[in-house]
């Protein structure tokens, strides 16, 4: 980025819930069509990297590549919210404000 930083922190981070392309959705009825990637792609998407993962991405993100003000998005699978937002607020990501009475 040649020393520039971004405005937006947009990223799709593995999403931690052990897929190996045999428990594919949409494929279950047609075992055959399953390619199992697992010999090839190890680790990838392994929930037991947790938070030590999403951490990771935010911490080099937040030391190199955004702004202080970046917005911040991500996809992220539904199972994994509470753990990545966890994350996300540690880093002060959530802006809260109360109102007055």
């Amino acid at each position: 980025m040649d020393g520039q930083r971004a405005g937006l922190f947009a990223t799709d981070p593995p999403y931690l819930v052990d897929y190996d392309g045999t428990n594919h959705p949409h494929k279950w009825n047609e075992p055959d069509n399953n390619k199992d990637w697992s010999a090839t792609y190890t680790d990838w998407d392994n929930a037991t990297q947790g938070d030590g993962l999403y951490d990771g991405f935010v911490k080099v993100a937040i030391a190199h590549a955004i702004t202080e003000d970046a917005a911040w998005y991500c996809w992220h699978a539904s199972k994994r919210q509470a753990k990545l937002e966890a994350v996300w607020e540690q880093y002060g990501a959530f802006v809260t404000s109360r109102s007055s009475g």
